[in-house]
C-alpha cells in the first residue's frame, strides 16, 4: 500500500495511548479502560508482572458475551470514537478498513464512518452469525437477535465487504440479498518471499525443536512415511476433533504396513494431549510412532513442512478455510484434506494435483490407499496456484482500495 501511495494509520488497544511512526505510516495506540489488552511498549514500562493474567473461565467468558455486544472490545471501540485525535486521524483518511474478530472492530468502523462521511470496509476473516466461534451466539436466541441486527446494519452502510471464501460469500448472500454486489471473495495467500527464503536456508537449518518423541520403534527396512499436523485442532474451531484425524490415518497405516512417524506441531489442548495419549498403543501397533512438538515461531514452521512427506489438514467447517492451508501449499508437498464434500476446502484444491480430499464423514480408504501410495513413490503432480500468491492478491486487494476511494 505504501509503494502506491497509501499512508496506513493502524489503530490498537494498549494499557496508555499513545503515538509511534513505522514505515508504512503510523500505529495510534488508545488506551483500554477494562485493562484487558496490553501492549509492548506498556508491558516494558510496567514490568514483567504486566504479562500476567487469569486463566480462561467458561463461564466468565460467557458473561463477557451477553453484557458486551458483540465482543467485550466494544468499551474499547467506543473508548476510540470518542478520541479527538482518531476522529481526526479518520477526517483526513480516504477509507476506514476494519477486519474481524473481533466484530467490535466493525462496529467501530461503522461509526468513524457515519461521523466523518469515510467510506469503509468491512474484512470478514471469519465468519460472524454463520459458523459462529462464540458460544453464546451458538446457545442463545436472544444474542443472536442483537448481533444480527449489528451485522445487517453494518453490511448495508459498507462500501465493500471481503470475505475469505465463496462459502461465506453464499451464506451471506442467502440472508442477505440486497447487498451481494458489494461482498467480494479475498482468499488468505502464502508469500512468496517466505517460500524462497525457505529454500535458500534449508540445509543450513538445525532442528533444534526435537519436541517430545514418544519411545522409538526399531524399523525394520520398510519406507518411512513422515506426516506432520501443524496448528491447533479443536481450540481454533470447536468442531474439530483430533480422532477426525487419527481414525482414517490409523486404518490407513493399517492398510498400507508401512511405518510412520507423525507429528503434532504446535500448541493442544489438555483433552486433546490426553487422546493423543491414548493412540500411543494403536499407533505403535501398526510399527508408527508419535512426536509432540509445541508452539514454534512461525518463521520455523516452514522447515518442519519442508522435512515431511504428507500434510494433514481437517476441516469440519463448510466454510473456512484454514490459514495452515495456506502454510502448506506453498511447499508443493502432498496435502490430505479431511473435510466435507463441497466445503470451501473442497473448493479450494479442486484444481490442485498434490491435493487429496477425503470426505471427513465416510473416508473412501481405497481413494487414499493410492493417493498415499503416490506420496511414497513421488509420482504427484505439483502446482502451486498463483492466485493464492502474495502478488495476485496485492492487486486485487489494492484493485478495491482503488475502487472504493473513487466513490
Amino acid at each position: 500500500m505504501v509503494k502506491v501511495g497509501y499512508e496506513v494509520v493502524i489503530l490498537a488497544a494498549g494499557s496508555t495511548t499513545y503515538s509511534c511512526t513505522t514505515d508504512f505510516g503510523k500505529v495510534f495506540t488508545v488506551q483500554d479502560p477494562l485493562g484487558v489488552f496490553t501492549d509492548k511498549k506498556s508491558q516494558e514500562k510496567q514490568g514483567s508482572k504486566s504479562t500476567l493474567s487469569r486463566k480462561p473461565n467458561y463461564l466468565r467468558r460467557m458473561l463477557a458475551y451477553a453484557l458486551f455486544t458483540p465482543d467485550l472490545q466494544i468499551v474499547w471501540a467506543l473508548y476510540c470514537y470518542l478520541n479527538t485525535d482518531v476522529r481526526k486521524i479518520c477526517e483526513e483518511s480516504a477509507l476506514v478498513l476494519s477486519t474481524s474478530p473481533p466484530e467490535s472492530a466493525h462496529v467501530l468502523a461503522g461509526w468513524l464512518s457515519r461521523w466523518s462521511r469515510t467510506p469503509f470496509i468491512m474484512d470478514m476473516r471469519d465468519g460472524w452469525l454463520d459458523e459462529p466461534m462464540k458460544p453464546l451466539l451458538r446457545l442463545s436466541k436472544a444474542q443472536r437477535m442483537r448481533e444480527t441486527r449489528l451485522e445487517s446494519r453494518l453490511l448495508r452502510q459498507a462500501a465493500a465487504v471481503l470475505v475469505t471464501s465463496s462459502v461465506w460469500k453464499e451464506k451471506l448472500i442467502e440472508r442477505y440479498p440486497s447487498v451481494g454486489e458489494k461482498i467480494l471473495v479475498h482468499t488468505n495467500g502464502y508469500p512468496h518471499s517466505e517460500q524462497k527464503e525457505v529454500r535458500a536456508n534449508l540445509n543450513r537449518y538445525d532442528g533444534d525443536h526435537s519436541g517430545n518423541v514418544t519411545p522409538p520403534v526399531e524399523y525394520p527396512n520398510k519406507p518411512v512415511l513422515r506426516i506432520l499436523h501443524a496448528g491447533r485442532v479443536q481450540s481454533s474451531r470447536p468442531e474439530r476433533k483430533i480422532d477426525e484425524v487419527l481414525n482414517p490415518v490409523y486404518s490407513l497405516l493399517h492398510r498400507l504396513n508401512i511405518n510412520c512417524e507423525l507429528t503434532f506441531l504446535g500448541n493442544l489442548e489438555p483433552d486433546e494431549e490426553a487422546e493423543l495419549i491414548n493412540w500411543l498403543p494403536r499407533l505403535r501397533s501398526v510399527n508408527s510412532k508419535l512426536v509432540r512438538i509445541p508452539q514454534v515461531p512461525h518463521s520455523d514452521v516452514p522447515f518442519y513442512i519442508e522435512n515431511s512427506d504428507l500434510l494433514l489438514l481437517t476441516s469440519p467447517s463448510k466454510a473456512s478455510i484454514p490459514a495452515k492451508f495456506f502454510d502448506y501449499l506453498w511447499s508443493g508437498k502432498p496435502i490430505l484434506c479431511f473435510t466435507n464434500i463441497d466445503s470451501a476446502v473442497h473448493r479450494a484444491i479442486t484444481r490442485i494435483p498434490q491435493c487429496h480430499f477425503c470426505d471427513i464423514s465416510k473416508p473412501d480408504m481405497d481413494a487414499l490407499n493410492r493417493f498415499v501410495n503416490d506420496v511414497l513413490v513421488r509420482s504427484l503432480e505439483v502446482e502451486i496456484p498463483d492466485y493464492y500468491g502474495e502478488d495476485a492478491l496485492k492487486d486485487s486487494f489494492l484493485a478495491i482500495l482503488k475502487e472504493v476511494s473513487n466513490k
